[in-house]
């Protein structure tokens, strides 16, 4: 979603309005911090 503002700029913004419970946590971050996940295969930085 795209949120106007006051000033003329926006605000990005997603729901997470779904019908089933995926357990989903919320998470802020900095702009421009770099994120490393693991997939299923537990290779780091590949997948997740």
């Amino acid at each position: 979603m795209l949120l106007p503002s006051k000033d003329g700029g926006y605000v990005y913004t997603r729901t997470m309005e779904f019908t089933l419970q995926m357990q989903s946590q919320i998470m802020i971050l900095p702009r421009g911090q770099k994120v490393v996940c693991t997939g299923t295969d537990e290779v780091i930085g590949k997948g997740g």
